[in-house]
């Protein structure tokens, strides 16, 4: 009997699906301070509606890699450079929620 070699071939296709909510709605109010004296001494406050509790919302300032584990109603970034910072609010009430906000910090 000759030898037989078998072999198998297993294709998988696998897809990704960017990950939205249902209902994911974020409003998110700021209050900018500009920098003044060319230092790097701008700062931004952020206010999230309907913010509860202490582990509500995450807030990171993705630009420098500032991170506020548990925002609070009203946060606030602070030493920021002059220029344009992204940020991303989190929530931690729905899955998969999220908001990138776009903060401008000019040189007084």
């Amino acid at each position: 009997m000759p030898k037989r070699t078998i072999v198998i071939l297993c294709f998988s296709l696998i897809s990704f699906a960017q990950a939205t909510a249902q209902n994911c709605s974020i409003q998110v109010k700021t209050e900018i301070i500009q920098a003044t004296d060319g230092l790097d001494n701008g700062s931004v406050t952020f206010e999230v509606e309907g913010q509860s509790g202490s582990k509500d919302y995450s807030i990171f300032n993705i630009t420098s890699i500032q991170k506020n584990v548990n925002a609070k109603p009203a946060y606030k970034f602070t030493n920021l450079a002059p220029g344009v910072h992204e940020f991303v609010v989190i929530s931690h009430k729905k899955v998969r929620c999220t908001k990138e906000v776009q903060v401008k910090i000019e040189q007084q």
